[in-house]
């Protein structure tokens, strides 16, 4: 005996899509694929987003529906245009959880449609602005600083030491080194990832490192990630302030605090009030 829906499941493999033209075309859905950046399969819903799913899917560059084992299943193809892109992305945060939906983003199964979704957000917001760079690079501390803070990219340099009232003190300078981080998305990701961090030993370098985590957290759907793009561009000033008797340390070591890398620079003196002398 035939199973219930085996007929469906064995027809031959094609979809009516609807063009935006009105015209309707029988296609291999292999073929739909090729012609999409974001392919999505979800079935009919309870949800009340249900119609606004399908008004989208329906809305954008190819659109097709089939029966499947007895039950409803909405095709929708979406190409690299950008209004068809932010059609894609919205049927995304609609559909994209319901239990029987499958997306595919270049060719690839993606698992967390959700976190495409932002993924998209943020590539399309890109490009609205003028400049790339100003929209996708940040400019981080030295990530490989023993004192670097992924929350906030920065490198935090506390040298334990307090002065007490009627010390003499000297205030030094240090240099932190600063970097063109490639993805703002991706730092923002990966303060939920904890498991991500810049290691000084490891043998691969830091923009394959960045690639890989990309791959990880999904952002590397986005046209604009470049990995490449990591590069030291500059240093920034951090005021530390020393008792007399440690200005002349080498490299600014302080008892019982972090080594402060580059050379310190004295400009000036102040006395346990932190007045300048």
């Amino acid at each position: 005996m035939e199973a219930p829906g085996a007929s469906d499941v064995n027809a031959y493999p094609t979809l009516t899509i609807r063009l935006q033209d009105g015209q309707l075309h029988l296609v291999d859905p292999l073929d739909v694929l090729k012609e999409c950046v974001i392919f999505i399969v979800f079935p009919n819903s309870r949800s009340a987003n249900l119609p606004i799913a399908i008004s989208l899917a329906q809305s954008t560059t190819v659109y097709g529906e089939q029966k499947v084992g007895g039950r409803t299943m909405h095709w929708a193809g979406v190409t690299s245009a950008l209004e068809d892109l932010k059609r894609g992305a919205e049927l995304l945060r609609l559909a994209g959880s319901w239990k029987g939906t499958m997306t595919q983003i270049n060719g690839e199964f993606v698992s967390d449609p959700f976190n495409a979704y932002l993924t998209i957000s943020c590539y399309l917001q890109g490009r609205q602005c003028a400049s790339q760079a100003a929209h996708c690079h940040r400019v981080i501390d030295d990530p490989f600083h023993q004192n670097f803070d992924m929350f906030t990219q920065t490198v935090k340099i506390d040298t334990t030491y307090r002065p007490n009232l009627g010390d003499v003190v000297v205030v030094a300078t240090d240099h932190v080194k600063q970097y063109i981080f490639p993805c703002k998305r991706m730092l923002e990701q990966s303060l939920f990832h904890s498991q991500f961090k810049f290691e000084q030993a490891h043998r691969a370098a830091p923009q394959d490192r960045i690639q890989a985590a990309a791959v990880e957290y999904g952002i590397n759907i986005c046209p604009f990630f470049d990995s490449s793009k990591f590069r030291e561009v500059g240093a920034r000033e951090v005021e530390v302030v020393l008792p007399m008797k440690m200005a002349g340390s080498p490299g600014l070591e302080m008892k019982n605090g972090p080594r402060c890398q580059g050379e310190g620079s004295l400009n000036g003196t102040r006395d346990g009030y932190g007045r300048r002398r």
